[in-house]
């Protein structure tokens, strides 16, 4: 075994590299536990049972920001090969990502502000399943993006 790997860390200068890892996992680890918590808080929910006047809102937005984001991937996918003619799609998407964000959060909050954003929000996606629907028989993506906002849309009118 050469001489430099039999040293411990202390002796080859790695302990600023080990101090520096650990600060890395430490912050990860909390990056994560924040993901968790943030947008529909369903971690805190699990603990604490609070009851949401908004639910069928907020696992729509949840649903349809998760699938407009595998859109705006496959999006930006086709993009790189070359390919623009998703581009309406993806900024007709990228709204809703913005809107579905909004309306989850203040769902999860039962903000008084939820229905009347609401509204908003289900306009912003009848605009994203138009322009996915364009696509749609190509793009599963596509496809998939549009019932999201289709069922958004839905849930808003019961919420009405």
């Amino acid at each position: 075994m050469s001489e430099l790997h039999s040293k411990t860390h202390l002796e080859t200068g790695d302990a600023p590299r080990q101090s520096a890892r650990r600060k890395f996992l430490a912050g990860a680890t909390a990056v994560g536990a924040a993901a968790l918590m943030t947008g529909t808080g369903r971690a805190f929910a699990a603990t604490h049972h609070h009851t949401w006047q908004y639910s069928g809102l907020m696992a729509a937005a949840e649903t349809c920001m998760a699938k407009g984001h595998a859109c705006l991937h496959h999006c930006i996918n086709t993009f790189k090969g070359g390919d623009t003619s998703l581009a309406s799609c993806a900024v007709a998407v990228q709204e809703t990502i913005a809107a579905c964000n909004a309306l989850a959060q203040l769902s999860a909050s039962n903000s008084a502000h939820t229905k009347a954003f609401a509204n908003a929000c289900a306009a912003v996606c009848e605009d994203c399943e138009k322009e996915c629907r364009k696509h749609a028989s190509k793009h599963q993506s596509c496809a998939d993006c549009a019932e999201a906002c289709v069922g958004l849309v839905r849930e808003v009118k019961k919420a009405a």
